[in-house]
C-alpha cells in the first residue's frame, strides 16, 4: 500500500513534466514545419514581386522603417526580412535552405541584387542568417508571392492591433478599463508603437509579446492553474524567439511574468504563492525561449557542421554581451543611459515626463499605504519586481542594447506602464477588500474573485 502510494505520487509529479516536455517538442516540430512550408513557396514568385517593387520605387535603399518621422529600425532589417530565403545555392534542398536562412542582406545590397535579378534572372545570397528561426517567413513569403509587398505591413498591423485588443480585453474584465489603459498608455504615447508595421518584423514580435501576457493572465485569472501557466510560458517564450530578431525579449518576458503575478494577486492568492507564480512564469518563458533557440542552432549545425555553427554562435553571443563597437561605451550604466536618452527623445515624453511619472507613482504608493498600511506596500514591492527585468537585460546585453537602442528602449515605457498597473491594481483591490465591514478579506490558497 505504501509502495502504491509512492508510485501514485511519483506519477502525479512526472505527468505534468512529461506534458510540458511534449508541448515543447511539439512546438519545435510546428516551428520547423512553418519555415519549411515558407521555403516551399517558389523563390521566383517572391523575387519577382520584390524586383517589381524596386522598379516602381516601393522598395529602395532607404528602408521603409526610416522613411517616417520616428526612430528607424536597422539599416538592413527590412530587406533582411523581405528577402529571407532568397539566393540559395542551386544544389541546395528545401530543408537546407530553410535552416541556413540565406538572405540578400541589408537594403543597400539587396536592392542592387534585385535590380540585377530583374535584368538577368540570377540571384545570389549575401549572407546566411542561421542563428535565428525567422518564423515570420510563414507570413511574409506567402504574402509576397500571392498578394504583394503592400499586404505585409497591413497584416502585421492587424496582428498587432488584435494582440493589443486581446490584452486590453482580458485585463478590463478583471480590473476594469483603468488597468489596460494605464499599462499600455506609456507604450502607445511615448514610443514608436504606431510605426511598428513599417518596421519588420518588430510589429509581429510585439504582437507575440502582448499576446503572451494576455495568455499568462488567463492562465491564473480564469484557469487558476500553475501548470497551465508553465505551458503558456514555454509557448510564449518559444513563439517569441521564433518570430523575433532580438528586438525586445525583456518586454515579452516582463509581460508574461508580471501579468501572471498581478492575476494571482487579483484572485486572492497569498504573497508566497504569488511569488511562486512569478518564478514559474519566469522559468518557463526562459526555457521556451532559450531551448527553442538552441534547437535552431542544433539544426543549423547538422547542415553546416558543428564546428562552424558553434564558432558563429559563440562569436555572436560574445559580441552581444560585451563586444567592442564604435557606438558602444563599456562603462556600467551606459546601456541604460543610451536607452533612456532614446526614450526621452520621443515627442510626448522627455525627462520632465519621467519626473512626472515617478511623482505619480510616489503619490499613488502613499495613497495605498494610507488606505491599507504596510500590507499594500508589501504587495507593491512584490508585484513591482518584474519591472526591473528590462534594466537588468539592457546592462547584461550592453553591446546590443547600445547599438540597437532605437528599438530596445521600448521595454522602458512598457515597464513604466506595468508599474502604473501594479499601483492601480493594489489600490483598487485593497479598497474592495476594505468594504467588507472594515476587515480585509483573508487571502487563501483557493483564491477568490474580485468584481471588476
Amino acid at each position: 500500500s505504501h509502495t502504491c502510494a509512492c508510485m501514485a505520487g511519483m506519477r502525479q509529479r512526472v505527468q505534468p513534466l512529461a506534458a510540458l516536455c511534449l508541448l515543447f517538442v511539439g512546438l519545435q516540430f510546428v516551428f520547423l514545419a512553418g519555415v519549411l512550408a515558407a521555403e516551399a513557396i517558389p523563390d521566383r514568385r517572391v523575387a519577382d514581386e520584390l524586383a517589381t517593387a524596386v522598379a516602381d520605387g516601393r522598395l529602395n535603399e532607404v528602408p521603409a522603417s526610416q522613411r517616417g518621422a520616428g526612430n528607424g529600425l536597422d539599416d538592413f532589417t527590412d530587406c533582411v526580412v523581405l528577402t529571407m530565403g532568397l539566393g540559395d545555392p542551386t544544389d541546395s534542398h528545401l530543408a537546407e535552405t530553410a535552416i541556413t536562412s540565406p538572405t540578400l542582406w541589408r537594403c543597400e545590397l539587396a536592392v542592387p541584387a534585385l535590380e540585377q535579378y530583374r535584368a538577368s534572372g540570377g540571384l545570389d545570397a549575401e549572407n546566411e542568417y542561421f542563428w535565428y528561426w525567422h518564423g515570420y517567413t510563414p507570413l511574409t513569403r506567402p504574402l509576397l508571392a500571392f498578394v504583394g509587398l503592400d499586404a505585409v505591413p497591413v497584416v502585421f498591423f492587424a496582428l498587432l492591433l488584435g494582440a493589443t485588443a486581446a490584452l486590453a480585453g482580458v485585463l478590463a474584465r478583471g480590473l476594469g478599463w483603468g488597468g489596460p489603459v494605464l499599462l499600455l498608455a506609456p507604450l502607445v504615447l511615448t514610443s514608436d508603437l504606431h510605426e511598428l508595421p513599417l518596421k519588420l518584423p518588430a510589429a509581429l514580435s510585439m504582437a507575440v509579446a502582448l499576446a503572451g501576457g494576455a495568455a499568462a493572465w488567463l492562465a491564473i485569472d480564469r484557469w487558476r492553474s500553475e501548470l497551465v501557466l508553465a505551458g503558456v510560458g514555454i509557448a510564449a517564450g518559444g513563439l517569441y524567439v521564433y518570430v523575433d530578431l532580438l528586438t525586445n525579449p525583456p518586454l515579452a518576458w516582463l509581460a508574461t511574468i508580471g501579468l501572471a503575478m498581478v492575476a494571482a494577486y487579483r484572485v486572492g492568492w497569498d504573497r508566497s504563492r504569488t511569488a511562486m507564480v512569478g518564478g514559474i512564469a519566469a522559468a518557463s518563458w526562459l526555457v521556451g525561449y532559450g531551448a527553442s533557440w538552441v534547437v535552431k542552432w542544433f539544426l543549423a549545425a547538422l547542415v553546416i557542421g558543428f564546428s562552424e555553427a558553434l564558432d558563429a554562435v559563440r562569436d555572436q553571443i560574445g559580441f552581444r554581451l560585451d563586444g567592442e563597437h564604435a557606438e558602444v561605451d563599456e562603462s556600467i550604466g551606459s546601456a541604460m543611459d543610451a536607452n533612456f536618452d532614446t526614450w526621452f527623445a520621443e515627442p510626448l515624453f522627455g525627462r520632465a515626463g519621467l519626473v512626472l511619472l515617478a511623482a505619480a507613482l510616489g503619490v499613488a504608493c502613499v495613497a495605498a499605504y494610507r488606505r491599507s498600511g504596510t500590507s499594500a506596500l508589501k504587495w507593491l514591492g512584490l508585484l513591482a519586481l518584474p519591472s526591473f527585468i528590462p534594466l537588468i537585460w539592457l546592462e547584461v546585453l550592453s553591446n546590443h542594447s547600445q547599438i540597437h537602442q532605437h528599438f530596445t528602449y521600448r521595454a522602458l515605457p512598457f515597464a513604466s506602464g506595468y508599474l502604473l498597473l501594479v499601483v492601480y491594481a493594489v489600490i483598487r483591490i485593497e479598497a474592495q477588500q476594505s468594504t467588507h465591514g472594515g476587515q480585509s478579506v483573508q487571502r487563501s490558497e483557493a483564491g477568490r474573485s474580485v468584481s471588476p
